[in-house]
């Protein structure tokens, strides 16, 4: 979906997931969802343990996305945000990320507690080296949707919130916050009306903006089941 100011030419984007087996069917809701959009945008897929890296290949019986197995061993199954275990299998996200771009290749990384409804590459125009979904406040990025350019800029952020995780494991949310403000790297805030968080489209949303959003984030709510509920109330699940 193209609206005005925007063009159609979106750029050479690659989309980047990591799944771990405790949020699996949080995947296959994804890519229920995703397929439905037909994009045909190159999707690689992170496996961030073995049982879910088996459990992948035997889902992509079409060869519809590329997984790889990760070099790291996080926690395998279901872990809560704020916990130790989050921030283990969190913080491969730079890292993940700054091997593609180095590569040359732009990404659009994306968490599997989301819901795509529209095309989301029209919104990433303009002189820009990254996109984010805003949290709570303006100045609090969300990373579960970074769309970011191949530059040295943006290698170079990456590479310092690497660092930043290894020295001091934390919310990698919060580490990025940090950082990013010493940084160089020209970002736009996405639009809350089109990219909203968890809070503004569940709670606050009428159904009438409901209907404009182009990525559903389902966070502001921890664990496993009640993000699950959350979805197949509002309809977001695919079974």
């Amino acid at each position: 979906m193209t609206t005005k100011g925007e063009t159609s030419d979106h750029g050479n984007w690659t989309i980047l997931m990591s799944v771990n087996n405790g949020y699996f069917d949080f995947f296959q809701n994804w890519m229920h969802f995703y397929k439905k959009l037909d994009l045909k945008r190159s999707l690689r897929v992170i496996a961030e343990d073995d049982e879910v890296f088996l459990k992948l290949q035997q889902l992509n019986t079409s060869s519809f996305f590329n997984v790889e197995r990760s070099w790291r061993n996080p926690p395998r199954s279901v872990v809560v945000y704020g916990s130790k275990g989050f921030s283990e299998l969190a913080s491969g996200r730079p890292s993940y990320i700054l091997k593609y771009l180095q590569k040359g290749e732009n990404l659009l990384y994306a968490d599997a507690d989301s819901v795509w409804l529209r095309d989301p590459f029209p919104f990433f125009t303009g002189d820009f080296d990254m996109w984010m979904q805003v949290d709570k406040t303006p100045s609090n990025m969300c990373t579960g949707l970074i769309a970011v350019k191949s530059n040295n800029k943006t290698m170079q952020l990456m590479k310092t919130w690497e660092t930043s995780l290894q020295k001091h494991l934390e919310i990698d949310q919060t580490a990025f916050n940090k950082i990013y403000k010493t940084s160089t790297v020209h970002l736009k805030q996405l639009d809350t009306k089109r990219f909203p968080s968890g809070q503004l489209y569940f709670e606050r949303f009428n159904k009438s903006l409901q209907e404009e959003v182009v990525i559903v984030h389902n966070n502001f709510i921890i664990g496993h089941e009640p993000k699950l509920k959350r979805f197949v109330k509002h309809k977001l699940w695919f079974t």
